[in-house]
C-alpha cells in the first residue's frame, strides 16, 4: 500500500506558499482495514509542527509506525495554514524555535482563533528550562525536551487523541 503524508511549508521572503506530499510504502493491510462501504476507518491525525527536516521526518515515521496519520510543517505559519485547511487533528506537536513564525507566536495565534483554541498541544523542544518556563507561563503544559522521551512523549499523544468521556 503507498500511504500519502502531507505537509505544508511557507516562506514569507519569497511570498511563496506550497503543499507538498511525500509518498511511501507501507505494510498494512488495507483490505483488512476497510469497512463495508471500502473506507478506512477513522484515524487519529497529529499535526507536526518542526523545522528540522532529519528530525521532522524522524518524528514523523514514528508517529505513522505508532498508528497515527500526520500532517507536517516547517513553521508555525505553515501550520496554521494546515490546520486552517486541512483534517482537524487531535493533537499539534509543536517546536518551539522555528524561523517564519515561532512556537510562541504560533500558540498565541492559534489560542486566538475559535476553531483552533481547544486542539492540545505538546511542546518539543531542544531548548532548556528557560524555554519551559517560558512555555508554560503561555499555557502550553506539557513539555518534551529533546531527545524524546518516546514512552512518555507517545502516552501523551493516546491521552490527547482519547476521546472524551461523555
Amino acid at each position: 500500500m503507498v500511504r500519502v503524508r502531507h505537509g505544508v511549508s511557507s516562506s514569507a521572503d519569497r511570498g511563496l506558499t506550497r503543499l507538498h506530499y511525500l509518498a511511501y510504502a507501507g505494510d498494512t493491510n488495507t483490505s483488512a482495514q476497510e469497512d463495508r462501504e471500502g473506507k478506512m476507518p477513522h484515524r487519529h491525525r497529529v499535526v507536526l509542527v518542526e523545522d528540522d527536516a532529519d528530525t521532522r521526518e524522524s518524528f514523523a515515521a514514528f508517529l505513522e509506525h505508532s498508528g497515527y496519520d500526520v500532517t507536517i510543517a516547517d513553521n508555525g505559519r505553515a501550520a496554521l495554514m494546515a490546520l486552517r485547511t486541512g483534517p482537524r487533528p487531535c493533537v499539534i506537536m509543536l517546536d518551539l524555535a522555528m524561523p517564519d513564525m515561532d512556537g510562541y507566536t504560533f500558540h498565541r495565534t492559534q489560542r486566538e482563533d475559535p476553531g483552533l483554541a481547544d486542539i492540545p498541544v505538546l511542546v518539543v523542544s531542544g531548548g532548556g528550562w528557560a524555554n519551559e518556563v517560558d512555555a508554560r507561563k503561555l499555557g502550553m503544559t506539557t513539555f518534551f525536551r529533546k531527545p524524546l522521551d518516546l514512552d512518555g512523549f507517545i502516552a501523551a499523544v493516546e491521552r490527547a487523541c482519547r476521546p472524551a468521556a461523555s
